[in-house]
């Protein structure tokens, strides 16, 4: 008999790589820039970025992107800013397109966890760090990431930061 743990585990190392979770905490405060993941090693294939809210907003209005920031050269947007998240509900579901820098964050409705589009297009990124980036305070707007990537390079790997 197999066991659906494990064969779940596997299928999904399979189809979009290693996994690796991000504890919920809320996110970064005003205008700031925060490490989220750090890349180590080499080059790695970005397959999914998700986040799941965890604690409702406090109705600020609140915008958030992703940036791959590598230790050489500059920083690259990994999408376009979110529509505000200030509605978001416990259950929210974000994520990051891939189909090109510009593209928003994808965000399910404010008013149900639901459903959302996963990442269509990998991005590749770099050694560096894997930063959130805020516009306004949400004291309370929390959420919880998983992350999950294949190395391009020998040795390569993301971790939390």
């Amino acid at each position: 008999m197999v066991d659906t743990y494990q064969a779940g585990i596997d299928v999904r190392l399979l189809q979009f790589g290693i996994r690796v979770p991000r504890a919920a905490a809320v996110l970064p405060a005003t205008a700031t820039t925060t490490p989220y993941f750090t890349v180590a090693g080499g080059l790695v294939l970005v397959t999914g970025l998700v986040g799941i809210c965890t604690a409702a907003g406090d109705a600020t209005a609140t915008t958030l992107l992703f940036s791959a920031v590598p230790t050489v050269g500059a920083a690259n947007n990994m999408c376009g800013a979110s529509a505000s998240l200030a509605s978001a509900v416990i259950g929210n579901i974000v994520s990051v397109d891939g189909t090109a820098i510009t593209t928003a964050l994808q965000a399910s409705a404010a008013a149900a966890g639901g459903n959302i589009g996963g990442m269509a297009k990998p991005i590749v990124a770099g050694i560096g760090t894997i930063d959130a980036v805020t516009a306004n305070t949400n004291a309370t707007l929390a959420y919880r990431w998983i992350l999950t990537y294949v190395p391009l390079d020998d040795g390569a790997s993301i971790v939390v930061a």
